[in-house]
């Protein structure tokens, strides 16, 4: 099996946010969470880029918390900016971050009393424009009473 070209250099969570909404009705049983995911790619130098990947969960009376993720990875591809390895970036190195913000996210509803939210599985391949449609999706989760 081959090595791949692109390689995760470093990753760390940026920011863990949430809030608790104490207006929330507790007796309900499930809710309809919405979710938004965005990406950032930054440039550090011809081999060296910094992804960005965050899911923001809304304030919402009908939800029981809002919520902030973000974490960033440092990729090294040799000449990253190149017609052949960008789209390398663009896709992989989200697909790559991704289990690490959707693990933040579950610890992160789990250590606050809530059952853990675990985001369903996107495609980050796509570009964000086209994904949008499928990123900002409606999920049903149980809650504790």
């Amino acid at each position: 099996m081959e090595v791949s070209k692109l390689q995760l250099v470093n990753y760390q969570v940026q920011e863990l946010r949430i809030n608790r909404n104490n207006d929330f009705d507790y007796s309900k049983e499930s809710v309809e969470i919405k979710t938004k995911i965005e990406k950032k790619i930054s440039k550090i130098d011809n081999d060296k880029v910094l992804v960005s990947l965050r899911v923001i969960v809304p304030e919402s009376k009908e939800i029981p918390f809002s919520a902030y993720v973000e974490i960033m990875g440092v990729f090294s591809l040799n000449k990253w900016e190149s017609k052949d390895n960008a789209p390398l970036i663009k896709s992989n190195a989200c697909v790559i971050l991704f289990p690490f913000l959707r693990a933040a996210l579950s610890n992160l509803t789990n250590l606050a009393g809530f059952p853990p939210y675990i985001l369903p599985i996107y495609d980050l391949g796509k570009d964000m424009e086209e994904a949008k449609k499928d990123i900002e999706k409606t999920e049903t989760k149980e809650i504790y009473k």
